[in-house]
């Protein structure tokens, strides 16, 4: 491996490389989703060689290339610190989120499942669900060349209601990362083929470009998650149905929800997603308003960690980091800053998003506690975490540049925090009838 990075690092190299990939990407297909991933991958990686000049150049690949690459994306991270718009205090349009504590345990289970999806062993992690009233009904292993993610049906009940909850796994090989390259926006419409339409269909199937990967996957899920869910139905059961996954599984998991809430009127549907990338491109300011009449009736709620970098990636924001990269801007590491008055003036400038979220964005934020002037700091401080719904034109504005954040371990720690309560106590305080996003109002039962 490093004699391969080696090579690629000789800019000759690279630039042949260019050309074969952009040459791949136009052959003929045979139609396969693989092949059609891997060719949008391609062409995806050709696009971004033309920038990597200063960073491959940067690598010494005598030393393990997984430090290298840590070391440099802390680097971009130092550098998009000078910029105001680099964290969640940049939203001045940002509201307090709260949700009731039925919520947040609902929150709790749908991320057990979204965590427990990428066990390649469900049978020690089966026993632990059940002790928590949670039960694996139903598995589905990955494809070995990344047209189906792995996926899971559990059902639990509260006593009042029936849930099943479907998750999607996220990016765990080579292929999967093929699948998340692949982002050209593709006519979503192919959701929903031979769905019997009620008579307001057309409100029901709105117009918009997804991600193609994603949408692969979703396409390839739809008719195995299907037949699960009509099983169970079948049985004369209503259920309220919650679709989950963490990041490239919460897109997934996204455009299954929109799919499949068509073919299962009657039911209640929702979707929870962990740290998902964008997923969808809006053509139209029409179709905005009928998806958003859509995720109002089945929610779509997407928790996101502050600065994660993956919840912000399309080819767009690509691009521009590898520009904040190569830029002259400040560097920290080498002793140069910004000025408290200077910072409020300086942002990073964004180009216009290829893809957005669907649906309520919740960003966590982890905080040290409000101390009073007066008050003696104790030692033992702990860290809060509150809760900001943020738009989604807003969430474009910002440049999350961390990848730590992004795994799984800290989404568990902030939605521990939250069940255990954490969360409400913290923000309690900041309730306005005319500014709380409450979960409660957009997760009841239909």
């Amino acid at each position: 491996m490093p004699r391969l990075w080696s090579i690629i690092r000789q800019k000759p190299v690279r630039a042949s490389a260019r050309t074969s990939l952009g040459a791949s990407a136009t052959l003929p297909t045979s139609g396969t989703t693989s092949i059609d991933n891997s060719e949008g991958a391609s062409q995806a990686v050709a696009e971004l060689l033309d920038g990597l000049d200063i960073a491959l150049a940067q690598i010494d690949f005598e030393d393990d290339p997984r430090v290298q690459l840590t070391a440099q994306l802390e680097q971009l991270n130092r550098k998009a610190n000078n910029y105001a718009n680099s964290s969640l205090d940049f939203c001045s349009s940002k509201a307090p989120w709260i949700c009731t504590s039925e919520m947040t345990h609902l929150i709790m289970k749908a991320w057990i499942c979204a965590e427990t999806v990428y066990e390649s062993d469900l049978t020690s992690s089966s026993e632990e669900l059940e002790a928590g009233g949670l039960k694996i009904e139903w598995a589905l292993a990955s494809s070995a060349n990344g047209d189906v993610k792995a996926t899971t049906l559990t059902t639990f009940d509260d006593g009042f209601t029936n849930y099943l909850i479907i998750a999607v796994r996220g990016s765990a090989s080579t292929v999967d990362h093929l699948v998340n390259l692949h982002g050209e926006p593709r006519d979503a419409s192919t959701l929903y083929p031979n769905i019997e339409k009620a008579p307001n269909a057309e409100d029901q199937t709105p117009s918009f470009l997804a991600h193609a990967g994603f949408l692969n996957s979703a396409k390839a899920l739809l008719e195995p998650v299907s037949a699960q869910i009509e099983k169970r139905i079948g049985e004369g059961q209503k259920f309220n149905i919650i679709f989950t996954g963490h990041s490239a599984g919460g897109a997934v998991a996204t455009l299954l929800h929109l799919a499949l809430r068509v073919k299962f009127a009657g039911n209640s549907f929702s979707c929870i997603t962990f740290g998902s990338p964008p997923v969808a491109k809006i053509v139209s300011q029409e179709d905005e308003i009928a998806l958003n009449r859509i995720v109002a009736e089945a929610p779509v709620l997407n928790i996101i960690n502050e600065y994660d970098l993956v919840s912000r990636l399309d080819s767009a924001y690509v691009r521009s980091l590898i520009q904040l990269y190569n830029s002259g801007a400040p560097d920290f590491a080498k002793g140069e800053s910004f000025t408290t008055e200077e910072i409020p003036e300086k942002c990073w400038p964004l180009p216009t998003r290829d893809l957005q979220h669907i649906g309520s964005i919740v960003v966590l934020k982890t905080e040290l506690p409000d101390l009073k002037l007066d008050e003696t700091k104790p030692s033992d401080v702990s860290t809060r975490v509150t809760a900001w719904s943020v738009t989604p034109e807003s969430m474009s504005s910002l440049v999350f540049c961390q990848i730590q954040v992004h795994r799984r371990k800290y989404y568990r720690q902030k939605i521990e925090q939250l069940t255990k309560g954490g969360f409400e106590s913290v923000v309690s305080s900041k309730r306005s009838s005319d500014t709380l996003v409450t979960c409660e109002s957009q997760f009841s039962a239909n």
